[in-house]
């Protein structure tokens, strides 16, 4: 519910918002952090930080596309199977000789995927290939493209399986949108 201003003077006073409609109504709208921001700090906090309207309303837009990114991140994560200890931060570099710490981060732009390049880990048992490529999975993801992380075997039994229930098209299509990671 949205009061009216004085009649007296218009432009000098906010109309005055009353709390419990904004809420419902950004969650309509399908802006859930603007909303859990409103509720959390109410419009008096841009009063007391000194912010403008506007720089308050930027605010909010921000946090919602904060959160925003946060959940597709999250979302793109747990559906693309990567194994969520396996990232830089838990990537002992010093073990790799300099040049493959540099080819990792060569990989870690993704500058690999505009010239559709195939990249292949190859090494003895152990040594990190798929700690690696999971590590660089993660850099992927953080940077937009979805990731996918399987087997070879399993990828292809999927396949075979689409093949035979004649629905290959739609199983190979959205492989076309994914970087696709084959562990073993």
């Amino acid at each position: 519910m949205i009061g009216c201003c004085p009649p007296e003077d218009p432009c000098l006073t906010p109309p005055l918002i009353v709390m419990t409609t904004w809420p419902p109504s950004l969650g309509r709208l399908n802006l859930a952090g603007m909303a859990g921001t409103l509720c959390r700090s109410g419009p008096q906090s841009s009063e007391e930080e000194g912010l403008t309207h506007e720089a308050y309303l930027y605010e909010l837009a921000r946090h919602e596309e904060e959160l925003r990114l946060q959940r597709r991140t999250e979302r793109l994560l747990r559906q693309s199977g990567l194994p969520r200890e396996k990232t830089f931060r838990t990537l002992n570099l010093a073990r790799l000789s300099p040049a493959l710490q540099l080819q990792l981060e060569r990989l870690k732009s993704g500058a690999f995927l505009e010239q559709a390049c195939n990249v292949m880990a190859v090494g003895k048992p152990g040594v990190g290939k798929s700690h690696a490529l999971a590590a660089v999975g993660h850099e992927l993801l953080g940077a937009g493209p979805p990731v996918l992380w399987c087997s070879t075997a399993s990828l292809v039994q999927r396949l075979l399986a689409a093949k035979r229930d004649l629905r290959l098209p739609q199983e190979l299509g959205p492989l076309g949108q994914v970087c696709l990671c084959h562990p073993g």
